[in-house]
């Protein structure tokens, strides 16, 4: 199953805006502070993994004071299926319009996120890497 569109509305600072994806690779370019991290963080919330480092889900609303925001995922592959999030002090989620928990959404698309910090892979300890493993396991 993959990721056809995701829409945002107040998350961070992105627009309300919908990003169709393309089959495939798809890149995120653009300048510094433009929101890259922010659709990243915003696919890793839609694929039941949360806000990146533990961040509180009532600072995810967008920076000019705007209370609550929401995300949504369109999903195609072996079925089809439409994902919900809102937040205001913590995450509502919603799978097909019903409502579920973050382990549904993580059967249901499988994502890995990788970030610059993940260097520790690289350089770190063995347990960093177990870690990572033990992760990307657990998604099969």
């Amino acid at each position: 199953m993959r990721i056809a569109q995701t829409r945002f509305r107040s998350f961070r600072n992105l627009e309300n805006a919908l990003i169709p994806w393309g089959n495939g690779l798809n890149v995120l370019t653009g300048a510094n502070g433009a929101g890259k991290t922010n659709v990243l963080e915003a696919l890793h919330v839609l694929t039941g993994w949360g806000t990146f480092g533990g961040a509180r889900f009532a600072d995810a609303a967008q920076w000019d004071g705007q209370r609550g925001c929401g995300l949504a995922a369109q999903l195609f592959g072996e079925r089809n299926a439409l994902i919900e999030v809102s937040i205001q002090n913590r995450a509502s989620l919603r799978l097909d319009g019903r409502a579920c928990r973050w382990g549904d959404l993580r059967a249901c698309v499988q994502s890995l996120t990788f970030l610059p910090s993940d260097m520790a892979l690289l350089e770190g300890a063995p347990a960093v890497r177990r870690r990572f493993l033990d992760t990307l396991c657990a998604l099969y």
